[in-house]
């Protein structure tokens, strides 16, 4: 994982809540020594849960949850005004990255959301099925691709190319990879649509096809898509 300076600056905070929950005790300030060292470093531990969120809305849902302990500990710090000056300054700078950061969620939803949405972002890919993988809620396709223009350099550089099945379209198609419907050496057809989010690109498959059938449509396979994205 890449640096996260947000990571970084609440373990930070988080070392300095522990020291002063130790000093609070020390001199027999119990109640406020507990609640703010469970709402304090509380912060830190949803920021870093957020770094591994099962899609955007839980994300958010963590993001949230820091956001409404930062609120917590800068009132009960508030009654310590003197001694957690510096303390203060910097949950203050925690708590404005995180709304920043919910602000640039809420507006990375709809982007996502208009981008997925729209079928000129769809491109038609003839590749070989290796195998697949699934994965929770989505289903992971590995195909090997002789033209690769269409896919970061990254990608291109590799054997197999990872697209992507979710929500409803992992339901369509798994039962057909469960029989063997389409097994590894097929030449199949997709229409996928590219989306980068963290520095990560993402291939999401919106119709399968051979030469023989079509497993998904790109009419029922794209309604799932844009089904998928705002449940998430």
């Amino acid at each position: 994982m890449k640096e996260n300076k947000l990571v970084e600056l609440s373990m930070d905070f988080s070392v300095d809540i522990i020291n002063l929950v130790k000093h609070l005790k020390a001199n027999h300030e119990t109640i406020i020594a507990n609640q703010i060292g469970r709402s304090g470093t509380s912060i830190g531990a949803n920021i870093h849960e957020a770094q591994y969120a099962q899609g955007t809305k839980d994300f958010i849902s963590k993001f949230e949850i820091a956001l409404k302990e930062a609120s917590e500990t800068g009132y009960w710090l508030e009654n310590r005004k003197g001694e957690c000056k510096m303390k203060r300054l910097l949950l203050l700078g925690l708590t404005i990255i995180l709304l920043l950061t919910l602000t640039a969620c809420s507006g990375y939803n709809g982007i996502m959301r208009e981008h997925l949405s729209n079928e000129a972002n769809y491109h038609d890919i003839e590749a070989t099925f290796c195998s697949y993988k699934e994965a929770g809620d989505r289903i992971y396709l590995y195909v090997s691709v002789e033209n690769k223009s269409a896919f970061d350099s990254s990608e291109a550089n590799s054997e197999e190319i990872r697209l992507e099945l979710v929500g409803d379209n992992c339901n369509v198609l798994s039962e057909a990879f469960a029989k063997e419907e389409i097994c590894e050496g097929n030449k199949i057809t997709v229409k996928c649509s590219t989306w980068i989010y963290m520095d990560s690109t993402f291939y999401y498959v919106a119709e399968l096809k051979t030469q023989s059938q079509t497993f998904l449509s790109f009419d029922d396979g794209l309604k799932n898509i844009i089904k998928y994205v705002n449940n998430n």
